[in-house]
């Protein structure tokens, strides 16, 4: 379709400063989130979910900035080709299934082909830059983020890190929000506090291992982020009415029936 160079990233906590490229950069993030900008004086501060593409024009100073597990492409190339009529500074673009699928399988084919160029990934790459284009020529960019889909992108980070340390303090630091301001989106856009949320979530995860898996109970605490046996046995009890390992013999009873 184009001469473009891709790259992909899979880096945890993955940053860099402020810098510019000589091409157009399109980036596109398959996982994680992002704050963009947030080391330029006199640029705002912008937050970049799955769910959204970003373009940042050749030469225009940026900066990325993500926590925790994060995975993404960036394609370098002339984006004229893609759009006609793009804004002139970097613009945000909401993302279709259909490219979120072919994000996916982009990723699957680098981790596959060890970042050689093959026909699959040409193909792939080219269907990307297909819909790249209707999106540029049929979708109006985003003007902001929204606190709905920054309060998505925290329990997705919650989601990917039930195993480690998930204070307020530090989730807050993550999406450069102040704990108040966190604490009451959350509420507002989730209907619970943070707090429940996370204790939901360990014991949710905690349950479906307990079912699904073999593991030991033990590792199951570890894995989902409680500190002592007790909290955990009594957290789940709570909740489920069992402790967790009634909860694996009523399961094994019940296959063996």
């Amino acid at each position: 379709m184009q001469n473009y160079n891709v790259v992909f990233n899979a880096q945890a906590n993955y940053g860099n400063g402020a810098h510019a490229h000589v091409d157009d950069m399109l980036f596109i993030p398959i996982l994680g989130h992002y704050a963009v900008g947030a080391e330029i004086r006199g640029l705002p501060t912008q937050r970049l979910t799955a769910e959204a593409i970003y373009l940042v024009p050749r030469r225009q100073p940026h900066s990325f900035q993500a926590a925790g597990v994060q995975e993404h492409l960036c394609y370098y190339l002339d984006a004229a080709n893609i759009g006609g009529g793009l804004p002139e500074r970097s613009a945000m673009w909401q993302k279709s299934t259909y490219l979120t699928s072919l994000g996916l399988v982009r990723r699957q084919l680098f981790i596959r082909s060890r970042n050689r160029t093959t026909y699959e990934t040409t193909a792939i790459d080219d269907l990307i830059l297909r819909e790249v284009q209707r999106i540029f020529s049929d979708v109006t960019p985003t003007v902001a983020w929204s606190e709905a889909a920054l309060m998505e992108a925290v329990c997705h980070f919650v989601e990917a890190n039930l195993a480690e340390d998930l204070s307020i303090t530090l989730i807050a630091e993550a999406f450069r929000l102040s704990e108040r301001t966190l604490v009451r989106w959350f509420q507002l856009h989730q209907g619970m506090p943070l707090g429940r949320h996370i204790l939901l979530s360990r014991l949710n995860r905690a349950k479906a291992l307990l079912c699904d898996t073999r593991m030991h109970v033990a590792e199951i605490q570890a894995c989902t982020g409680f500190d002592s046996a007790s909290h955990f046995s009594h957290a789940f009890k709570r909740l489920f009415g069992l402790a967790p390992s009634d909860i694996r013999r009523s399961k094994d009873m019940a296959e063996n029936r």
